[in-house]
Parts: structure tokens; C-alpha cells; sequence
């Protein structure tokens, strides 16, 4: 797992670095130099909070429902449906099923 961690990650590096190179972001990457560093790790920062409280919820709502699905799994799959969240048009339109299906599918919770 940490292998394939590892190489999404760099994956991921390599798709962001040829977006700014073929897409044509003119100015992205000078604005962002520019801009207040400290303001964009405080918002990054707060976003992980906001993910913990999330992951927080899920937990106690699966407690209820005895289904044990440990608390770093389930981050896990938390930070896999935000990329849904955002990628859909609404406010968690795409999370709420995702995050079922995974459960679903990969903790073999519903038969």
C-alpha cells in the first residue's frame, strides 16, 4: 500500500505540473507566489480539521449502526469521496453515495 501511495502521488505531481505546462495558466503560478502563504496553509489546515469533524460524524453514525470500520480507513475513504464532492455539480452530490458504495463494496457491510 505504501508503494502505490507513493506512486499516486507522484502521479498526481506529474498531471499538475503538465497541466501548467500544456494547459496555458498564465499568471496561476505567479499569483499564487504572490499571495499570502500563511492565509493558504491556514486554509488547508482548516480543510483537514473540517475532514477529522466529518470522519468524526460517519464514525459515530456507523457506532450506532454497530458496523466497525476503523477511524484512519474511513478518513481514508472520506478524502477519496471529497475528490467526488468536487468534481460533481452541489454541495455533497457526489459524496454521500460514494462514501456508501465504498462501505458497501470494500467493508462488505450490506448484502
Amino acid at each position: 500500500m505504501h508503494k502505490r501511495a507513493i506512486f499516486l502521488s507522484v502521479s498526481g505531481l506529474i498531471v499538475f505540473f503538465l497541466l501548467f505546462r500544456f494547459v496555458g495558466t498564465t499568471g496561476v503560478l505567479e499569483a499564487f507566489l504572490n499571495s499570502n502563504l500563511y492565509l493558504i496553509g491556514m486554509a488547508i489546515a482548516i480543510q483537514f480539521v473540517l475532514m477529522f469533524i466529518w470522519t468524526f460524524r460517519w464514525k459515530l453514525v456507523l457506532h450506532h449502526l454497530k458496523l466497525k470500520i476503523t477511524f484512519s480507513r474511513l478518513f481514508n475513504y472520506l478524502l477519496l469521496v471529497n475528490f467526488g464532492d468536487v468534481i460533481t455539480p452541489g454541495p455533497r452530490f457526489g459524496a454521500e453515495p460514494l462514501i456508501s458504495y465504498y462501505m458497501q463494496k470494500k467493508e462488505k457491510i450490506c448484502k
